[in-house]
């Protein structure tokens, strides 16, 4: 799509979710980095993690958080801070982790990305910072008036009988 840069979305049949890949990393150290496929929920607030993709990439806890799940239980999650890496666009934030989690990519982190998801097209799209036109082409009818002078299609015949 001219004007729009987009990555494609893969969609769960099973489950019908949107995901997106999503390359997660330390930002301790940056040669520690996973990618991840990240469901796209635009009903949450922040990001989680599986606790094993945390493991992994050896985040560093600061701390932990009450965490609703979907169903409504509150569950305890550790948080770590991470790097996110989302069509070439890059966020430092939080994540929260636990057993059991899900790789969540959550309301606000696309909204600071300027990330939009079309769910129907499974695109992701993002906006351009530059839009470069080589050319451009206009075209105009005229077309003859009174006196077989031209003026231009929806120009009045007579500006000044009003």
């Amino acid at each position: 799509m001219q004007g729009i840069r987009s990555m494609k979305l893969s969609r769960d049949d099973k489950d019908e979710y949107v995901k997106i890949a999503v390359t997660v990393s330390n930002p301790m150290d940056l040669r520690l980095r996973e990618r991840v496929n990240f469901i796209v929920d635009t009903g949450a607030m922040g990001c989680t993690l599986p606790r094993e993709v945390a493991e992994r990439l050896k985040l560093e806890d600061r701390g932990e958080v009450d965490a609703v799940m979907a169903d409504g239980r509150v569950t305890t999650a550790k948080v770590a801070f991470a790097l996110l890496e989302i069509g070439g666009k890059r966020l430092y934030t939080w994540v929260a982790h636990g057993p059991g989690f899900d790789a969540l990519l959550g309301l606000d982190v696309m909204r600071i990305l300027k990330v939009h998801v079309d769910v129907p097209a499974k695109d992701i799209l993002t906006p351009l910072k530059h839009l470069k036109i080589g050319r451009l082409t206009v075209s105009f009818a005229l077309r003859r008036g009174e006196g077989g002078r031209s003026r231009m299609a929806g120009e009045d015949a007579h500006p000044h009988d009003h």
